[in-house]
This record gives C-alpha cells, sequence and structure tokens, in this order.
C-alpha cells in the first residue's frame, strides 16, 4: 500500500480498511501517532470514520497481545445505549476476522458474564463506575480508551464523573493509558485534553471541518394541511428515507400523531426519544433501517452516530439548541456521499421570523466551519458522588481521606483540601459519618438509602424522576412523574407513536393497553422544551446575520424571505452592524444586545439601578446606561456573576450536596471560560448607541429571561 496504511500491519489494514480505495483525512492522520503510542483528540464530520480511526492503529498496537494473553485491551465509552450497540455491530464483523471478540456491558446486558472475556468492551460511564466498584479483574488489563461523542461529556458533571473514573482507571492499571477522544462538532480541542485529563497531559489535536455541501430551505407550512401535503410530496418515491427532529418529547409525538393523519403516511412514521425502552427504541432503529420507505420524528437520541442507514433528508421541525446540536442533526443525512439534504420548518406565528432568522445565522455558522470556543471548566460535583461511591464499596469500614483524596484525584483542580471539604459537606448532610479520632469517613444509614433508591451512580439532573409506562410484561418506556397528576382509570394517552388506555396506577408505573376506541387523547408533559434563549456565541450570529443576509444566502423559500425581508431592510436602513440599537420602551429605554441570556444577567447586575436583563438579547433601563463605562474583561464581572447563580432542578444531587461556595464556583465556569463574552463586552463598550423607532426588532424579543 502507498498511503497511510503501509505503516499498519497488513491485516489490520484489510481488515479495516480493504475496501476502501483510499483513507478518509481524518483515518490517514491517526495512524502515525496512535501507532507510536500518542493520545488524540480528533473532531471531524459526522460519518467520516472517525471509530475506525482510531480503532485500527490502536489495534495494530495491542492486537497481538490481545491473542497472546487473552485479555481486554481495549475500553470504547459512548454515552448511551443505542450508540454502543451500533458501535458493536460495526465492530464486531470487523475484528472477528482478527479472532477478537468485542463485548458490551450497560444497563441491558453485561458480556463480562461470558466465560470467555471480550478483547474490546464497549460500555458508558455509569457501567465503568459499576465495574470500578465490583473491581472486574478486566479492568487493569486495559491499555487503551476511546471516548466517543465526546462534545456530550465535555464541560458537564457526566465528563467530571468519566474524568475521575478515568483517572481510577489508570491506577488500577498501573501501566501507562492511552486515549483517544472523538467528536463531529468540538472547537477547542486543547480544553478537552485539560477537562478528561489536565493540563499536563500531552495530546495530538486532529481538526477536520465538515466538506459537505448542506442543499437547504427553510419553509413555513401554514396549516396541519400544508404540513402533511409537504410530507407526502417528499415521500412520493419508492424508496425515501426523512429523519424528522423535534426538540421535545412532547412534539415529537404530536407531529407524529398530525402526519398519521395522511393516509398515505399513517404506516410510515416511526418515533424515537428517551423516554421509550430500549427495546422499542431498537425495533424503531431496525424497522427505520430496513424500510424502504419511512420517517422518524426523533428528539435528540438520534443526534449521535447510531447507523439507521442511509437517510434522503433531515428535517428540523423547531431550532435546534445550539450550532454543535444543530451540526450533529443535519450531520445524519446523506452520511453516504458528500451532500446533506436540509429542510427547516418554522411555526406560523408572530415567532416565525425569529425562527427562521436562527435557521439561517445556524446555515450559515455550519457551512463556515464555525463553533464556539470555551474553555476547560473546573467542576465538583461529580467527586462528591464518587466519594460516597468509594466509602460505599468498603460496606461497614471506615476508609482514609487520604485514599478517598488519591481515588477521585485525577485533576490538579480536585486536590486534599477540595476533598475534605466535600468530605465534611456529606457528613452535614448524614450521608456519612466522620471517624471520632481518626482521618477516615465511613457510611451512614442516609448512604445506603441512596443506593437502595439506585441514586448513587448516575450524575443526571433532579428534574429526571420517571415512572414506567407498562403494557402486560412489556416496559414500553418510562415518562416523567408529574404526569401521573393528569390521568385515572380509562385516560387515553399517546405514547411511542400510538394510543393506549390507561388500566391501572401505581406510584412506580402505569399499566396501558392499546387503545381501539376514539376520543380525548391526554397529550404527556415531559418537562425541559422551554425555551432558554441564545447563547452569547449564537445571539452575535444573528445580529451578524441581520445585516449580512440575502435571498440566495438566506436559504428561505420565497414565502418565508417575503416575511422577513422587510423587518431587515427597515433595521439596515436605520441602523449599522457595529453601533448598538436602543428603543423607547414603556417605563425607559430597551437596548438590544445581542449577548445572550447569560451575559444579559450578567451585564443587567453589573449595572444596577433598574437595569433588567429582559430577553436573552435585551436589556432594559429606565435611564440611560452609559457602555463605554462596561468592562471588557470577563473577570472584573465576576462578582455580578456569581449573584445570578441559584441551585436549581439542573443541579444534580450531588452538586447539591457540595460547599454552597462550590456550588457556585462551578456556575461560574460557564461565564469564566466561554471566550464569545470577553469579545462581546469589548463590542458593547465601543458600540455608538443608536436610537432607532421603537417595534423594529420586536420579533426578536420572544424568548424571556
Amino acid at each position: 500500500m502507498s498511503d497511510a496504511r503501509a505503516n499498519l500491519d497488513p491485516r489490520i489494514a484489510t481488515a479495516f480498511y480493504g475496501g476502501f480505495q483510499e483513507l478518509r483525512p481524518v483515518q490517514a492522520a491517526a495512524i502515525t501517532p496512535l501507532i507510536n503510542g500518542r493520545n488524540v483528540v480528533i473532531s471531524s464530520g459526522t460519518g467520516s470514520g472517525k471509530t475506525e480511526a482510531v480503532t485500527a492503529p490502536l489495534m495494530n498496537r495491542f492486537w497481538i497481545e490481545a491473542l497472546k494473553e487473552d485479555r481486554t485491551v481495549m475500553l470504547y465509552i459512548a454515552p448511551t445505549k443505542a450508540l454502543i450497540n451500533d458501535i458493536a455491530k460495526r465492530l464486531e464483523s470487523v475484528l472477528q476476522t482478527l479472532g477478537l471478540r468485542v463485548g458490551i456491558r450497560h444497563g441491558d446486558r453485561n458480556d463480562l458474564d461470558r466465560a470467555a472475556k471480550p478483547h474490546v468492551l464497549i460500555t458508558t460511564p455509569e457501567s465503568l463506575n459499576v465495574m470500578l466498584r465490583r473491581k472486574e479483574p478486566v479492568l487493569a488489563q486495559v491499555r487503551c480508551v476511546v471516548i466517543d461523542e465526546i462534545h456530550l461529556l465535555f464541560n458537564t458533571q457526566r465528563g467530571l464523573h468519566l474524568a475521575v473514573l478515568l483517572g481510577r482507571l489508570r491506577r488500577l492499571g498501573g501501566a501507562p493509558l492511552q486515549w483517544a477522544a472523538l467528536s463531529a462538532t468540538m472547537g477547542n480541542l486543547q480544553a478537552v485534553s485539560e477537562f478528561f485529563f489536565g493540563a499536563a497531559e500531552r495530546a495530538d489535536f486532529l481538526q477536520f471541518p465538515a466538506t459537505r455541501t448542506i442543499e437547504a430551505q427553510i419553509r413555513m407550512p401554514n396549516s396541519p394541511g400544508e404540513l402533511r401535503k409537504l410530507f407526502v410530496k417528499l415521500m412520493d418515491a419508492p424508496r425515501r428515507k426523512l429523519l424528522v427532529f423535534a426538540n421535545s418529547r412532547k412534539s415529537c409525538e404530536s407531529l407524529a400523531a398530525e402526519l398519521q393523519r395522511a393516509p398515505e403516511l399513517a404506516s410510515l412514521v416511526f418515533t424515537h426519544y428517551s423516554s421509550l425502552s430500549t427495546d422499542l427504541r431498537e425495533q424503531t432503529e431496525r424497522q427505520f433501517a430496513e424500510a424502504p420507505c419511512a420517517i422518524c420524528v426523533a428528539t435528540s437520541t438520534l443526534e449521535i452516530g447510531i447507523d439507521i442507514g442511509d437517510i434522503d433528508a433531515v428535517i428540523l421541525a423547531g431550532n435546534p439548541p445550539n450550532i454543535a446540536s444543530f451540526l450533529q442533526r443535519i450531520g445524519r443525512g446523506n452520511r453516504r456521499s458528500n451532500k446533506t439534504n436540509v429542510i427547516c420548518l418554522c411555526q406560523p406565528g408572530s415567532g416565525a421570523p425569529r425562527e427562521a432568522l436562527t435557521f439561517a445565522s445556524l446555515l450559515r455558522l455550519g457551512r463556515e466551519g464555525r463553533m464556539p470556543i470555551a474553555g476547560s471548566q473546573k467542576l465538583w460535583g461529580a467527586v462528591a458522588q464518587q466519594c460516597l461511591s468509594i466509602i460505599q464499596q468498603q460496606h461497614s469500614a471506615y476508609t482514609p481521606i487520604s485514599e478517598i483524596a488519591a481515588e477521585v484525584g485525577a485533576l490538579p483542580h480536585i486536590d486534599r483540601p477540595a476533598v475534605e471539604r466535600i468530605l465534611a459537606e456529606l457528613a452535614s448532610a448524614d450521608l456519612l459519618q466522620k471517624h471520632g479520632f481518626k482521618n477516615r469517613y465511613g457510611a451512614t444509614d442516609g448512604l445506603w438509602e441512596m443506593e437502595e433508591n439506585k441514586m448513587l451512580f448516575a450524575n443526571f439532573p433532579l428534574s429526571s424522576q420517571t415512572i414506567d409506562l407498562r403494557s402486560g410484561r412489556q416496559i414500553l418506556g418510562t415518562v416523567p412523574r408529574h404526569n401521573l397528576m393528569k390521568m385515572k382509570l380509562g385516560t387515553r394517552v399517546r405514547f411511542a407513536g400510538r394510543v393506549w388506555t390507561v388500566k391501572f396506577l401505581d406510584p412506580a408505573y402505569v399499566e396501558v393497553e392499546a387503545s381501539a376506541r376514539r376520543g380525548a387523547v391526554v397529550e404527556l408533559s415531559y418537562g425541559g422544551s422551554g425555551e432558554s434563549g441564545s447563547d452569547t456565541f449564537h445571539a452575535k450570529a444573528l445580529l451578524d446575520s441581520i445585516f449580512e443576509l440575502d435571498e440566495s444566502s438566506s436559504c428561505m423559500s420565497a414565502p418565508v424571505w417575503a416575511l422577513v425581508e422587510p423587518l431587515f431592510a427597515r433595521i439596515r436602513s436605520q441602523v449599522g452592524p457595529d453601533a448598538l440599537p436602543f428603543e423607547q420602551a414603556s417605563g425607559g429605554i430597551r437596548y438590544f444586545t445581542f449577548a445572550g441570556q447569560l451575559a444579559n444577567k450578567v451585564i443587567a447586575r453589573w449595572f444596577g439601578g433598574n437595569a433588567n436583563a429582559e430577553t436573552d438579547l435585551t436589556i432594559t433601563s429606565s435611564k440611560p446606561l452609559d457602555w463605554s463605562r462596561l468592562p471588557i474583561d470577563s473577570a472584573a464581572l465576576l462578582t455580578q456573576a456569581e449573584e445570578v447563580f441559584y441551585p436549581s432542578t439542573h443541579q444534580t444531587v450531588f452538586q447539591q450536596r457540595l460547599p454552597v461556595d462550590m456550588q457556585r464556583d462551578e456556575w461560574l465556569q460557564e461565564w469564566i471560560q466561554d471566550q464569545s463574552i470577553n469579545l462581546t463586552l469589548v463590542r458593547l463598550k465601543h458600540a455608538p448607541p443608536r436610537e432607532i423607532p421603537a417595534g423594529n426588532f420586536s420579533f426578536l424579543s420572544s424568548v424571556k429571561n
């Protein structure tokens, strides 16, 4: 072979790449650093072959060792069970030709129970926690780790959880642990390495912007009937696959129900979201992949790289929450070609112009390959979880503080003083008890109760309490517990794209049966679907788009462009892109900052008085504000950022068990590490205020803070 494959063992090269005329760029670039034992962080577009790019050279290093010693040499970590199952299918056929076994370890399957242990084990962060707790012997054998879809874990409590677990894994094995981190949508690869492994860790950073052509159109069906006609027209082909993304489980069900009203579509529509049981989701993935014509309406569960076949077009029913989510969603289309077909659907009504502008700005960012730059955050919440987990492993024995600190101290900021403060706070919450005279902590009844309620091993928000929905012996899925208030015997509910009748209610589960009768249907609510507003990076992109878009670059259909163009033209005639527009409002002045939700809140606090962060794009005040006084360094506004902090159900149970100042410091990380904020402060400080007639920006002011 004349390309980079020549550096691989011919048997490895043939197994992974024998059917390819040439390697993809990321695959060629990853071979040399990985076979030489270096760590890598890779950012490359969806469908670009990242899994093979790292697995082939890592197996090149450890394949013979795995066979000779019959040991588990690779741990492949992914954030969801569905992705794990998909990766296993992809790798199994390749690795079997090399004599290697692939295994899965998650809540639904444990291949470590088999006599022949896997050479490559694929798992979740939470299952790795369980394996460490059980002291699985295979973990001491692991030589390399791959972390997939790492953007879903970066700067999160689940990510910190994994960072601490990887530190424990390193201590367990003793030998150096090689690693590779993969994502399609990361802007700061150095920060990824720092967050998971610390600033001292050395790694190669391989970044390959997506090169696909994006063919997109922004449309606005004016009625449910028009929406159905659009989908009927799109499906008028012998073979056609559409993947539709909705922003909530409720809207997923509602859209699926609307499409099923069209006779031509009734049998073609599937739903896919996190509340469905694993069996139902896997059934949907299998049936959708096999069907020649089908529509799958999904939430973010299908953003990640599960292979459900070639998708002819991606439909976005509502704005994705950010640019990373947008790129993940559209990246699911036409994975086997270099063109992505996207249709963005706006809801008719007063919010349509902003929705159209948001779609247009996301498309511009995607085509230009621009991503927000965020530094590595210093978090502690998952450390509290790990302290409890380590002590729980000792049953009734007291564990030395030094031992706990060594186990959880994977990162420089998790030093012994920080661990001691966390342990003391957990003791004050009656989850731990300190030994009378030794530097040790032991468990209390509160910790055992937490374990019994299965709350000890996951770093998910408090707002995620659920109950099971059952049909006979089959668990259909889970829904938020507050839906019990909507149900009584005989209530008809919509779930998994079907209508069910409630047969039995219990605090732990609801039993339903398929409904054959007609009548009112209760729409279940899932939470988390409210508008959260733009971040600082995307708020600036909205401002740029107002002044830079034209009809050809907007991707808007003629009716949508006719709706927004007069709004843009009026603004452009009154103010330039470098000014700070303001208007006279009832009770004062409204400034159009385009700073994003968090920045507006902090800036309004800094100004004080009657300044108020009205929306994610506006600040109001009863009197003029002197923007020339505004600091240009986010560090100068830390006091105001602290004042914005409040404990919430978005925290995990472990975050809320931290000392309050640690909780506040975690909150401040979002402010400190977002590099877009400093750029926005500079813009606002130097932008000349320009008054414009009231109402010109009203189409943007719908997202309240």
